[in-house]
């Protein structure tokens, strides 16, 4: 890895850390490249003892008294808060939620396998809308096409049409949601695939639902109840 990425490191001042540190440090220390090793400056807790070394790199007066400078508030504070970013709790307003799954469909996407739902759309131009989420970890997503000829048949992915291409999505970090036109009747397969992933089964949570629009939309009842929603959990 070194000997093919340019360092751009110049120096890491480590202070008041624990004496695990020292430990673990010492461990990894021998596998580092020498110029990593000079770059990376484990210190005391002695303000007087770690500002000394700091000084030698940053001018006092741009270096916060509390770390061995100058440089405090308007009001005396050492640590320069306004200035810098201490750390600290983080705010409730960033924390990952998770949606409510109360109208939700939950399972369980088995390590190396999949979740299909199948759709039949019976007239063309109606939107399917899909709502999901995983818990812990991502999966993967797509939807794939195959015509009226194979309902109730069990097709491999790669003998149906792909309509959203499968990738991987951070679900577990914010709810997906999008939706596509069905341009033509047949059955559109909602994908969830774990098939990456040899050691962790997936926690989801999915809404399906078929719309076309408000003025027939009780037409087509939500794929969530409707009898055409299937179901199907495969191992490839």
């Amino acid at each position: 890895f070194e000997a093919n990425f340019p360092e751009i490191l110049k120096t890491v001042y480590c202070i008041n850390v624990p004496g695990v540190f020292d430990f673990a440090y010492a461990i990894v220390k021998p596998f580092l490249n020498e110029l990593t090793r000079q770059n990376v400056r484990v210190l005391g807790g002695n303000v007087e003892s770690f500002g000394e070394h700091m000084r030698e790199a940053i001018d006092p007066s741009e270096l916060p008294a509390c770390y061995g400078g100058t440089l405090v508030e308007a009001d005396g504070d050492p640590a320069c808060n306004t200035m810098l970013c201490q750390g600290g709790d983080v705010p409730e307003r960033y924390f990952i939620r998770m949606p409510d799954t109360a109208d939700m469909t939950s399972t369980t996407v088995s390590r190396g396998s999949t979740v299909q739902v199948e759709i039949l759309v019976k007239k063309p131009g109606v939107k399917l809308c899909w709502d999901f989420a995983s818990e812990d970890y991502d999966i993967a997503f797509g939807v794939l096409f195959k015509d009226e000829d194979h309902v109730g048949h069990h097709l491999h992915a790669s003998q149906m049409k792909e309509k959203v291409p499968t990738s991987v999505v951070e679900s577990h970090l914010r709810a997906q949601q999008g939706s596509m036109v069905c341009d033509k009747t047949g059955v559109y397969v909602v994908r969830f695939s774990n098939t990456y992933s040899w050691l962790r089964s997936k926690v989801l949570h999915y809404n399906i639902r078929l719309d076309e629009g408000e003025s027939d939309k009780t037409d087509l009842p939500s794929a969530h109840s409707s009898p055409r929603k299937k179901q199907i959990i495969s191992d490839v």
